[in-house]
This record gives C-alpha cells, sequence and structure tokens, in this order.
C-alpha cells in the first residue's frame, strides 16, 4: 500500500531493519552494518512470496526468543576524542 501510506520497502527497511536484526553489543562496527540489515528486510518484503510461499503449520510450536545476556555495554559511547572541554552541559556522547 506504498501508493497510500508512502511506506516504500526502502523505507520499511529502514525502520525495521534495525529492530530486527539489532546486534548484541551496540557498538560502532554493528552501526555501520545497519545498512546491510536494511537491505536483507528490503529483500525479504520484496520475496515474500517465494520465502513465505506456504502458511505456517499450527503444530510447529512457534521459537522462543533468547534472552539478552547481562553484558550489554551500559557506558557512553563517544564520537570526540581529544581534549576539548565541552561547552555548557552538552557532551557528544550516544
Amino acid at each position: 500500500h506504498s501508493q497510500q501510506n508512502l511506506m516504500t520497502v526502502s523505507n520499511l527497511g529502514v525502520i525495521f531493519g534495525p529492530t530486527l536484526m539489532r546486534a548484541q553489543e551496540e557498538t560502532v562496527a554493528a552501526m555501520m552494518n545497519i545498512k546491510f540489515q536494511n537491505i536483507v528486510v528490503e529483500i525479504l518484503i520484496e520475496h515474500y512470496e517465494k520465502i513465505f510461499h506456504t502458511a505456517p503449520d499450527p503444530s510447529i510450536p512457534l521459537p522462543q526468543p533468547q534472552s539478552r545476556s547481562g553484558s550489554r555495554r551500559t557506558r557512553a559511547i563517544c564520537l570526540s576524542t581529544g581534549s576539548r572541554k565541552p561547552r555548557g552541559r552538552y557532551t557528544p556522547c550516544l
């Protein structure tokens, strides 16, 4: 329905890519892979008929999500380096 809602396959990839294919740890390398995640979701949407051509078997249980380990990074990632002091209270960190 992209004609009505303006959500093209590319737009859906941008929205759902990072959500569906989130890395276990949020690193700079993981952020660099976001474009590839978007493309994978685009391909899934474009070729859904080939990929999901049959209805799921109701006798097969659904997969359960794996619990995330407690090793997620809790410290902020700063984009700037060097000895510059930030102005005011703003710190350019993620």
